[in-house]
């Protein structure tokens, strides 16, 4: 069940009281729920002192009364789902589907033509996107 993904062995070990460092970057898919990661030390004498895990992911945004919620990217483009997104006021209202792609590189495509608009007797106040909302 378990996949070895690399092998990093140290060319040479760094002087006394010196820190080497050995970089890794790699990419693992899993459609499970988590990963286990094991590392295996065949006798050296060395340590293990710092392992940086990061994934990218598509920030919630908000803009022009939509919502869009925050997305764990895909692992390549070949990959992508499309997320729905919502009005954020409830005075508002979508003629289409607002529909995004949440990109590899950890960016929305979203088309430009997108919004939520305000319902018949209201309209859009503050004109900061922070702070949108339609008031009757």
């Amino acid at each position: 069940m378990f996949r070895k993904e690399a092998v990093i062995t140290p060319e040479s070990l760094p002087p006394q009281g010196k820190i080497k460092t050995d970089v890794f970057y790699g990419s693992v898919v899993t459609r499970a729920r988590g990963i286990y990661l094991a590392f295996l030390d065949q006798g050296a004498c060395i340590t293990l002192t710092k392992v940086v895990i990061s994934y990218r992911y598509c920030p919630e945004i908000g803009s022009t009364l939509m919502t869009f919620p925050r997305t764990v990217a895909p692992a390549n483009d070949s990959n992508l789902t499309e997320q729905e997104g919502k009005c954020a006021d409830v005075n508002s209202v979508n003629k289409i589907k607002l529909s995004g792609l949440c990109l590899s590189n950890g960016e929305w495509n979203i088309e430009d033509d997108l919004a939520c608009l305000c319902i018949a007797g209201y309209e859009l106040v503050n004109r900061t996107i922070a702070s949108l909302e339609c008031k009757g």
